[in-house]
């Protein structure tokens, strides 16, 4: 007999395992740009604190002001590459203004409404 409740209890214990779900990690935005990805820590978009951005937090973001600073010796200064902006999906505000940008791709950005990306190297942008 309890060899059978033993049996019971291992079964239905297997049975419930097997429906918990697993939390999937969400995945990071890749952002090449050290500069770039500084900016949106200090502008609030790494909401958890762990210094990475995540697609859902990227997500949630619908004005960004990575605007540089306009007079600058410092040629490290700026952000050079937006690569991540892509997944900001809900962006409708842009501002990149007075950085090292020469190539912008924002057609990933469907929502947006508002660019403004003065004072930068430009040659190419979508």
């Amino acid at each position: 007999m309890k060899t059978i409740i033993k049996t019971m209890f291992f079964i239905m214990t297997l049975a419930l395992l097997s429906q918990c779900e697993k939390d999937e990690p969400t995945p990071v935005v890749n952002i090449p740009d050290n500069n770039f990805q500084n900016a949106l820590i200090e502008e609030g978009v790494d909401t958890n604190g762990d210094g990475l951005i995540s697609s859902e937090e990227a997500e949630a973001v619908s004005l960004l002001n990575v605007d540089g600073i306009l007079f600058t010796n410092d040629p490290t200064h700026g952000i050079a590459d937006l690569t991540g902006i892509e997944a900001f999906t809900y962006l409708d505000t842009l501002k990149c203004n007075n950085n090292r940008l020469t190539s912008l791709d924002v057609s990933a950005n469907t929502a947006l409404k508002y660019l403004a990306c003065r004072n930068n190297l430009l040659q190419d942008y979508t």
